[in-house]
């Protein structure tokens, strides 16, 4: 199986869990924020549903915080057998060590181009002033569904 080269990262569908529980802080969400800025659309609630997206192409890049050893030791392979870039939010490889896993988040793309692109936004973040994390708190941001 092989995926198709997906979108570019501004026409692209993004797919994670639910932001306000997975970020804690104003840098980890700022990161974040500056992707899903950078996508066309946020699918949220997706879980381990995202990563699958990737496989039919309704999904372009799926991120995750916190994921168990054993449920990235399923996905991962499967992922890379069908030619999706995984890595962690910084772009490194994965690592099935529990040690290495405590706190990783998983930045994982349709392709490398948007891969790359992707871990660039997110190393790159927001700047604070414009980061929504400061202004209402994780609870208070209302980050459902980007409509464009």
């Amino acid at each position: 199986m092989s995926i198709a080269a997906a979108r570019s990262l501004g026409e692209s569908v993004l797919a994670c869990t639910v932001p306000e529980i997975m970020f804690s802080t104003a840098d980890r969400w700022g990161s974040f924020q500056a992707l899903a800025d950078a996508t066309a659309s946020l699918v949220i609630d997706q879980n381990c549903v995202g990563f699958m997206g990737l496989l039919d192409g309704a999904v372009d890049i799926a991120y995750e915080r916190d994921l168990l050893l054993p449920d990235a030791a399923a996905i991962v392979p499967i992922l890379q057998s069908a030619g999706i870039a995984v890595t962690d939010h910084d772009g490194h490889p994965m690592s099935f060590d529990a040690a290495a896993r405590d706190g990783e988040y998983l930045l994982m793309a349709a392709h490398r181009d948007l891969h790359d692109h992707a871990v660039a936004v997110h190393r790159q973040g927001v700047p604070r002033w414009h980061n929504r994390f400061q202004e209402t708190g994780p609870a208070k941001l209302g980050y459902a569904r980007k409509v464009n």
